[in-house]
């Protein structure tokens, strides 16, 4: 599943480029000028997925407190009172939560691809956030 997602993810690469920073093709006037800027462009791609490594390598094996939101202004809410979980950040947790928001990241991007666009920061770091936790989960626990 996960080899689907990330050679999806490589396949539409240069429409995201083009849609992110313009046209390639235009602006070069030789093929190493357009070399160096797909490399550049995809350079700024993978260093904002970088950091799913790092995250992995922070939570994995650590138990997490996952609270409710509606909580008292009068009394602090610690893990392991009636309204707290903890979690265990396990390989398996860790792949379902990037599987989770890839998915919930592709469907956005998908619906909303002629508004973003035109928006092209935002369609960068949504398109981003999918390498990121690609990396985050299935890449680094596999």
């Amino acid at each position: 599943l996960f080899d689907v997602t990330f050679y999806g993810n490589t396949l539409f690469e240069p429409l995201v480029l083009e849609a992110a920073f313009g046209s390639h093709s235009a602006n070069a006037s030789n093929g190493y000028e357009l070399l160096e800027t797909t490399v550049r462009d995809s350079l700024v791609i993978s260093l904002l997925s970088l950091p799913g490594y790092f995250v992995t390598v922070f939570l994995i094996g650590r138990r997490t407190c996952v609270c409710r939101s509606i909580r008292s202004s009068s009394s602090s809410t610690r893990c392991g009172s009636a309204s707290c979980f903890t979690c265990e950040q396990t390989p398996v947790y860790i792949q379902m939560q990037g599987f989770f928001c890839m998915s919930l990241l592709y469907i956005i991007i998908g619906l909303f691809w002629d508004f973003l666009s035109d928006i092209q920061w935002l369609l960068l770091v949504l398109y981003a956030g999918t390498f990121f936790f690609a990396n985050y989960g299935p890449n680094t626990t596999t």
